[in-house]
């Protein structure tokens, strides 16, 4: 539960951490569901600290014991994180297959969470490519087309929003772009992870003025969120 809220807080260390303890101690003493459930979390954290071998482990792990468990959803999700992984690595054609093959047959408005991650690993995968309309219209939908836009899930879909920004630019859908990210700001209010802060900065400095995106871009790239070191590196 520390793990969790770790997680959600964009503590991304002491999650790796934490969830790692937990690893150790259920090895030894709990079900082949419960160790799934906790080695996706694992797997999750650790693609966004940068540890990408790590996270291909744990999701290959994640996948196998929740397969063994009957545990669906983390077995779809761990495909999903793998397909990301291949297509932040430029294999935009495995990540492609991955992807799809993981939702072959579900009806995933049962799970925002997984349709916001199966989205976001075909946006990824797009990019990669430079399919940059296509990266739009994948990752535009992790955010409803309401009157009132808001996030589809209340925290996976904001990760999407700097790179919806950087494909919109390409796409020529910087004014719908623009919505969203208003929308992502509402949602999010005035206290946000450092994290979550770094997103916003270079969405706003693709998508805003040209004599402010110099302040957003510095913001964007600061020491600090180096912690993320692919959200750093793609800022």
């Amino acid at each position: 539960m520390l793990g969790a809220v770790a997680t959600v807080l964009d503590a991304t260390d002491q999650a790796v951490r934490l969830y790692g303890q937990a690893m150790d101690h259920l090895r030894r003493t709990a079900t082949a569901g419960t160790n799934a459930t906790l080695a996706r979390a694992l797997a999750l954290v650790l693609f966004d600290s940068g540890a990408w071998t790590a996270a291909q482990s744990a999701a290959e792990d994640a996948c196998w014991t929740a397969t063994e468990a009957g545990a669906d959803n983390v077995t779809v999700g761990s495909q999903l994180l793998q397909a990301t992984l291949r297509a932040a690595q430029g294999d935009h054609a495995a990540a492609h297959a991955g992807a799809s093959g993981a939702v072959r047959g579900l009806d995933l408005r049962k799970s925002r969470n997984l349709y916001v991650r199966y989205r976001q690993a075909r946006g990824t995968a797009f990019l990669a490519e430079s399919d940059h309309q296509s990266a739009y219209e994948q990752l535009r939908q992790v955010f409803t087309r309401d009157f009132h836009t808001e996030p589809v899930h209340y925290h996976v879909s904001l990760y999407c929003l700097s790179d919806l920004a950087a494909a919109a630019v390409r796409a020529g859908q910087v004014a719908d772009a623009r919505v969203v990210l208003h929308a992502a700001e509402r949602a999010m209010g005035a206290s946000r992870s450092v994290r979550l802060d770094a997103i916003v900065h270079r969405a706003s400095a693709l998508l805003g003025d040209a004599d402010e995106a110099e302040s957003h871009f510095r913001a964007a790239t600061d020491p600090v969120t180096a912690r993320w070191p692919f959200e750093h590196a793609l800022a």
